[in-house]
């Protein structure tokens, strides 16, 4: 997401490509844009204006018909990669997998075109973390994630996106406080770093501290069911229980998730 987590609607990445996606196929629906135009290719054109009929009645068809498209330039890396976001963004990650494992060992064989960038390379690894974790794959979530940081040890979604995974799987809290904590300081005004970085404070025990990064976040991203989530159960910790109980029926009110739910049911016995 903007965070990989099991439960987790993807994130600014997977926001970021569907507006992308949705901005290209409203520029072709007005004819704005021809097969060259913006340095695209006819595939790539043709993959995300097929990304509408991947939520209707369609959406088989219209898959075989991406799939196509990729076995027929299965070597060019940016027909690979919008294969893989149009998936991404429509919610079909076992897809997105599938395709973003060809882009990687194709890349590190040398058999794609263009030669990809450190970039290209990175952004494939990271959507492929997000789409692995949506389907329940931790490990292979956290192996792409990291390849991802440590392509780009200082870019502060990659630090977010592993320190939350870590900090939300349990897998190691010291390290999850550090890099929550780097993103923030690179990028101070964004909420979903914000609430990482709290998150990983309440796996460690810090409840206090981490109730003050999570009022910032939700100060700054009130519609976030998540952020609320994160937050009520900050209060529980701090048997602040009517703050809790209205942070938590907020974050279901957003988004009906069975954390919060189950969190709410607890602690109205």
């Amino acid at each position: 997401m903007n965070k990989l987590s099991p439960t987790l609607r993807l994130i600014l990445l997977g926001g970021v490509l569907l507006i992308a996606a949705a901005v290209l196929v409203s520029m072709l629906a007005e004819r704005k844009l021809t097969k060259t135009a913006a340095g695209l290719s006819a595939a790539e054109i043709e993959i995300a204006r097929l990304l509408p009929d991947l939520a209707g009645k369609k959406r088989k068809a219209t898959a075989r018909k991406i799939d196509d498209i990729v076995n027929r330039n299965d070597d060019s890396g940016p027909v690979l990669r919008v294969a893989m976001m149009v998936y991404s963004a429509a919610g079909m990650y076992e897809e997105a997998v599938k395709i973003g494992e060809s882009y990687l060992e194709r890349a590190d064989s040398g058999k794609l075109r263009p030669k990809p960038t450190p970039e290209d390379v990175a952004v494939v690894a990271s959507t492929m973390g997000m789409a692995c974790s949506e389907i329940g794959e931790d490990e292979r979530a956290l192996e792409y994630t990291e390849r991802a940081l440590k392509a780009f040890p200082d870019n502060p979604t990659y630090l977010n996106n592993l320190g939350y995974f870590l900090a939300d799987q349990d897998k190691d809290i010291p390290r999850a406080l550090k890099i929550t904590r780097r993103a923030v300081k690179l990028s101070p005004g964004n909420p979903s770093f914000i609430d990482s970085y709290g998150w990983a404070l309440y796996k460690s025990g810090r409840y206090k501290e981490a109730l003050a990064q999570l009022v910032r976040a939700t100060e700054l991203a009130p519609n976030s069911a998540e952020v609320r989530y994160h937050l009520g159960a900050a209060y529980v910790k701090l048997d602040r229980i009517d703050e809790a109980r209205i942070e938590l029926k907020k974050s279901l009110i957003i988004e009906e998730t069975p954390e919060a739910r189950k969190l709410l049911k607890l602690i109205e016995r």
